[in-house]
């Protein structure tokens, strides 16, 4: 019986070894995409903004973002997670508001070293969406001063609405070519804005 197991193993260990070299040989050639993923659907678009004014995106696509104003409006205290949007003369801002029940988050922010700058940060308890009256006409100096074309400045604070917001600044900021969503981007305006956001 011993000579039988002998003689069969090393044959049913060579096929076995053969077929599955073969199949991970397959399997790798299928791995192998003939083209490297291209996050940028515009070649002449970069994470570089367009003007010294920190604005990213082409402007011949119609919807741009002020990384920069967003970064100054995270600065003021209450404010984090600022988004700008342009279109034509029209500045649409977006940010979560921390309030004074919020203190111990915004103290684990500096103690745990996030970054309150960046575009996206859960919202942190009390944003209701209620914007009272100085910090808006805060927000809306800073705007104008920073980008004196702007004529009409609307600015939401409904967590929803910030988040849709900053999906669109991520995208043009990160080199895409937002003239496909132009007409979504209005329905998104017209629906915020609407509701008194």
């Amino acid at each position: 019986m011993k000579w039988f197991l002998t003689l069969l193993i090393p044959p049913l260990a060579a096929a076995l070894l053969t077929g599955c070299a073969e199949r991970a040989k397959e399997l790798r050639e299928q791995a192998i995409p003939s083209q490297p993923r291209i996050l940028n659907d515009s070649p002449n678009l970069s994470r570089v903004p367009h003007d010294n004014r920190g604005v990213y995106g082409d402007p011949r696509s119609g919807l741009l973002s002020a990384r920069a104003v967003a970064d100054q409006l995270n600065r003021l205290p209450g404010i984090r997670g600022a988004v700008v949007l342009l279109q034509g003369r029209n500045a649409y801002v977006g940010f979560h508001q921390i309030g004074p029940d919020d203190s111990p988050e915004a103290k684990r922010i500096a103690r745990e070293g996030l970054d309150p700058t960046r575009p996206v940060i859960p919202p942190r308890g009390a944003d209701t969406g209620k914007l009272d009256h100085p910090t808006a006409a805060r927000v809306e100096k800073i705007v104008r001063q920073a980008l004196p074309e702007v004529k009409v400045v609307r600015i939401t604070t409904v967590t929803s609405s910030v988040a849709e917001l900053q999906g669109y600044a991520a995208y043009i900021e990160d080199g895409g070519n937002p003239a496909r969503f132009v007409g979504r981007f209005q329905q998104s305006v017209s629906r915020i804005w609407k509701t008194g956001g």
